[in-house]
């Protein structure tokens, strides 16, 4: 969840270019900036997650390390959208979807926003749906 109310804040940013026109920044910076400080290898999640107590395995980083390129696959696109503004619940479902699906999944394609190669891609309902009902309140 608080991933994803991070996710959404940054995804609402964008700069006016010497074209004169409004953009935001890259797929690679985004990438580049969240994701490949903290996770460029399982040996660096091993050493950031022993930082707090917890030993993992070599398959358990491993497989966390797979999870989070498979969650930046599928969220830096929905990032650099300027026809859409990401809200917490859908950023909040393309995060558990990955989850879900442990990290066995085909690259994304992106279609307007969402991935349109992902059948029971329902970014509306699930945990998005309770979220939803959360931001309403």
């Amino acid at each position: 969840m608080i991933a994803a109310i991070i996710l959404e804040n940054i995804g609402a940013l964008v700069y006016k270019g010497a074209d004169g026109k409004y953009h935001k920044l890259s797929d690679k910076i985004y990438r580049t900036r969240l994701f490949e400080a903290y996770a460029e290898t399982p040996e660096e999640i091993q050493e950031y997650i022993a930082r707090y107590g917890k030993n993992l395995t070599d398959d358990e980083s491993k497989q966390i390390h797979k999870m989070i390129w498979q969650i930046a696959d599928l969220v830096c696109p929905m990032l650099t959208s300027m026809s859409e503004q990401g809200f917490v619940s859908e950023y909040a479902y393309a995060i558990d979807y990955v989850i879900r699906h442990n990290g066995n999944l085909e690259p994304p394609v992106i279609g307007h926003f969402f991935p349109s190669n992902y059948s029971d891609f329902k970014y509306d309902e699930g945990i998005a749906e309770e979220i939803h009902e959360y931001e309403i309140m």
